[in-house]
């Protein structure tokens, strides 16, 4: 599996919308993101026998729930962060993503975990968590350097983008004006907190 699969595999696995073209572009922001981040080289690397390399993996899993809980703050979306992944259907190996699971995972865990061939969310959250922060302060940096008044604002509008409503002339009908209503003020203080809550 290549790595744009990858981003629409987990997008769509952890999203869990019914809409294909959603979901692509929810995929698309992520992708775009990871990519960015690589070209600027301001990426978190992961320990690797071979070296230190970025994984992919963490990436398309922690963009997958920025874009999901930006959704549930800015739209009141469900979003569900206890998914279950199974890796057979990822191309990948428990060894590969074992790195990336909480400290304090329990041995037992640990084991089914590496027996099922699968992680959930909550097992990886640490890390997700930790990427996501890392995530938002490049994404600044990278903006900021490209001479963005206000990084969290670009930040806010490339999200909102992915939940446009569109006619079939492709006229937007529906998005965000602005942080006037109290869910868009709570959407902006997720992203400028660092996609934390």
């Amino acid at each position: 599996m290549n790595e744009r699969e990858l981003f629409n595999t987990l997008h769509d696995e952890i999203l869990d919308y019914v809409e294909d073209d959603l979901l692509l572009r929810c995929a698309n922001w992520g992708y775009e993101v990871h990519q960015l981040l690589l070209e600027h080289k301001m990426y978190i690397m992961q320990e690797e026998e071979q070296g230190e390399q970025s994984s992919p993996f963490i990436y398309a899993v922690a963009t997958a729930v920025i874009v999901g809980e930006f959704a549930k703050h800015a739209y009141n979306d469900y979003y569900s962060d206890e998914t279950n992944l199974l890796l057979d259907e990822l191309d990948l190996e428990f060894e590969q993503v074992s790195g990336f699971l909480n400290k304090d995972i329990d041995k037992d865990r640990f084991e089914m975990l590496k027996e099922i061939n699968g992680v959930s969310l909550q097992d990886i959250w640490d890390t997700i968590c930790v990427w996501k922060k890392d995530i938002h302060k490049s994404l600044v940096k990278i903006y900021k350097q490209q001479d963005k008044k206000d990084p969290d604002e670009y930040i806010f509008q490339s999200l909102s983008k992915i939940f446009e409503l569109t006619d079939e002339d492709d006229i937007v009908i529906s998005s965000f004006s602005g942080h006037g209503t109290e869910r868009e003020s709570s959407a902006y203080a997720y992203i400028s907190n660092g996609f934390q809550y």
